[in-house]
């Protein structure tokens, strides 16, 4: 296990009331949100005063573990780096391995099966479908909706992916202002050349406040975002109450596009390929103590770099440099929403998250079709079209172009761990993320195993709720000892995490023991049969030595938790899993 390298000193003692530790450090710094006399006590508000954080969750969509930074990249993110280095990094926490159903843990606290995203619209399934499948939020609970309850300004502004209909939208759901891109992706320059993204099935459709509205076409999506949070953030400045604001890129997703004056930056840096990124990368996680130090990296996989053409080897390089452009322009995003907290004097009463809502994409173009409506005649003219456009290397990065970068890539930046989004191998489910803010250590590091559902129980003890303590089967728990260096763990050496995701399955216990339904090859499961397979990632994150043999006593007790987990979950249309 990773140890913390330093005691946190920014430790209080505890208020009458059981008020956080995190909380009295607000007072500490001259901080005083009181809960508005109209938020009730069956609403679960305290009924004396609290002090209360400003909240912000910066969401990154299919970005790497190890692509920023703080977590060993290659690629500046100053403004991710700072906060990093103020907080406590997570080195485990673990999400979905797609995001449609991270966002609903996120925003409820609860597994997101019970909550409608047990799998994705996108998803072909069975109509009707069944119960927890629906593939929009149906939880009204959310953490905005309760931090609503509890006198906060609630705002939104980003991808959404958790409902088209109008009351699936983010108004319904407890936001006071949005502005949301409703799906799961879109141009992020606003349109592309020929339409065929914005004329397909998967069309991006943006809300502002509850209207329709158009994308300013050219700008880019990180920076229009951005511009529609502050402008939210600055209305809220003399309101008297405490923010909770959700702001979720849609960088570094595809298609790889960037400012081109961006893109220019990273000429070159990729030319050494996958292998050798990754090899650094590798270091440096284990230099900082976010990994092991005897973590070794996983196989690639596919053709050795050095036996590539040229012109392969500059095209996947540059399909990287566009990645990295990406990147760097949700920091330099960051970077604007930390300036105006700063200006606003509000940055030191504000709990901050970050987070990838699930591990690198090695989505490729093949695969990608199919949600754009490849099976529709209209729709595969305009991407052969599109296909045409991809092959020109003068439009690349641009509105014009959809591209995906290679697979490599996506196994280099999720190393130590095996594969990548999609997978509940840990390079699917493992996110870089960090938590910082008043009260919080400063530097640390955690090894302790945590959930994205852990964030909603958390900013609820912190914003004053008196809900119970206790969670409910699934749910999240509160990360505050963690946070104030009281705890090493927030969970027992027993207690489980059980993820299933289409016909790809996971059981977690805390002390590190693992059960994963995957291919045997551990690269997908087309002319294959996936078997259950058992690891102890503290000793093998990359998940290279089946234990099912060595350990039947744990592999009996995680096949009867999935079990139950199945049968709860109506997951018996995908298979037993047996």
């Amino acid at each position: 296990m990773i140890k913390r390298k330093a005691s946190i000193k920014r430790r209080m003692p505890a208020l009458r009331g059981g008020a956080s530790r995190t909380v009295q450090a607000l007072v500490a710094i001259g901080v005083a949100l009181a809960v508005p006399q109209s938020a009730s006590a069956d609403t679960g508000a305290a009924t004396e005063a609290v002090q209360q954080p400003n909240f912000l969750i910066i969401v990154a969509d299919d970005l790497g573990f190890s692509d920023i930074g703080a977590f060993g990249g290659e690629i500046p993110t100053p403004n991710l780096d700072h906060l990093a280095r103020q907080g406590v990094t997570l080195t485990n926490m673990h999400v979905a391995p797609t995001c449609s159903p991270t966002r609903a843990m996120l925003l409820t606290g609860k597994d997101p099966h019970t909550v409608g995203l047990g799998a994705m619209a996108e998803m072909p399934l069975p109509e009707p479908r069944p119960a927890g499948y629906e593939g929009f939020l149906t939880e009204r609970e959310t953490l905005p909706a309760r931090l609503r309850q509890l006198g906060y300004t609630t705002l939104m502004a980003g991808k959404w992916h958790l409902g088209m209909a109008k009351d699936q939208w983010p108004g319904s759901m407890g936001f006071d202002r949005s502005y949301a891109l409703l799906d799961g992706g879109a141009n992020h320059f606003g349109t592309d050349q020929i339409g065929a993204w914005t004329k397909s099935k998967f069309h991006p459709t943006y809300n502002f406040d509850g209207k329709p509205v158009q994308f300013p076409i050219g700008s880019y999506s990180a920076d229009v975002f951005t511009n529609n949070m502050l402008a939210f953030l600055q209305s809220t400045q003399t309101d008297g109450k405490p923010f909770f604001a959700y702001l979720t890129f849609t960088q570094p997703h595809w298609p790889l596009q960037a400012p081109a004056s961006v893109i220019a930056k990273y000429r070159g840096f990729y030319d050494e390929g996958p292998a050798v990124i990754r090899d650094r990368r590798l270091a440096r996680l284990k230099d900082r103590g976010l990994v092991p130090k005897d973590a070794i990296a996983p196989p690639l996989s596919g053709p050795d770099w050095a036996s590539r053409s040229e012109a392969d080897r500059r095209h996947t390089a540059h399909m990287m440099e566009i990645y990295a452009a990406m990147v760097d322009r949700l920091d330099y995003n960051v970077g604007r929403i930390l300036d105006q907290l700063r200006q606003d004097g509000r940055l030191d009463s504000t709990i901050v998250v970050f987070l990838s809502d699930n591990g690198a994409s090695g989505s490729q173009w093949d695969e990608i079709v199919p949600f754009l409506g490849g099976d529709n005649p209209e729709s595969a003219a305009l991407l052969s079209e599109q296909e045409r456009l991809n092959e020109i290397p003068e439009l690349a990065g641009t509105s014009a172009s959809f591209l995906t970068y290679d697979t490599q890539w996506a196994i280099a930046a999720m190393a130590p761990f095996r594969l990548y989004k999609g997978f509940t191998n840990e390079g699917g489910i493992r996110a870089p993320a960090f938590i910082t803010g008043p009260g919080v250590g400063q530097g640390q590091v955690s090894n302790a195993l945590t959930s994205v559902r852990d964030i909603m129980p958390t900013f609820m003890e912190l914003a004053g709720s008196k809900e119970p303590s206790a969670p409910a089967e699934g749910g999240g728990r509160t990360l505050l000892p963690l946070l104030e260096g009281a705890t090493e763990q927030v969970r027992k050496p027993d207690d489980v995490l059980v993820t299933g995701f289409a016909n790809r399955r996971m059981v977690l216990r805390a002390d590190g023991w693992k059960a994963v339904y995957s291919d045997p090859a551990s690269h997908g499961f087309v002319g294959s049969h996936p078997v259950w397979q058992l690891y102890d990632i503290n000793t093998d994150p990359a998940e290279m030595l089946d234990r099912s043999k060595d350990e039947p006593e744990i592999m009996k007790e995680f096949m009867d938790i999935w079990q139950r987990y199945s049968e709860n979950n109506n997951m018996s249309f995908y298979g037993d899993g047996k």
